[in-house]
């Protein structure tokens, strides 16, 4: 017998919230996968080490992924907040900081905040992008 059709029999699935979210993240509807993954990491459903770390990380990519789409409808605003949430996450992701600082850079905003934000050694790319006129 198919394991899978074991494991929905007896609903020994990983959790309903997390299972949903996942679909709606494949399906590329990310503000909706966004509700159900926040479900997860707050513990409702059938918590457990593993699904908050992958519930975790697929809020970043969520977040990553709507920050892409605002970058390229040129809405900066949406674009800075996304990659922000994400890096809340993983606060070390190259590309995250770099595409965080190109959203800052097109909407104007090199102020002072942002800028320390970016302090890493990493980050040094991303600081000259804002830094640049």
């Amino acid at each position: 017998m198919d394991p899978r059709l074991l494991s929905k029999a007896f609903n020994l699935g990983r959790d309903n919230y997390y299972d949903r979210a996942i679909r709606l993240f494949d399906q590329g509807r990310f503000e909706e996968a966004l509700e159900l993954f926040a479900l997860v990491r707050e513990g409702q459903g059938k918590p457990d080490h593993f699904t908050d770390r992958l519930a975790n990380f697929y809020t970043a990519e969520s977040y990553a992924n709507l920050g892409s789409e605002a970058l390229k409808n040129r809405r900066w605003e949406r674009a800075a907040y996304c990659y922000a949430e994400a890096l809340k996450i993983h606060p070390h992701y190259a590309d995250l900081n770099y595409h965080y600082a190109t959203a800052l850079r097109s909407k104007g905003d090199r102020s002072e905040e942002h800028t320390s934000e970016l302090q890493s050694p990493c980050n040094l790319v991303c600081r000259l992008l804002l830094e640049k006129k």
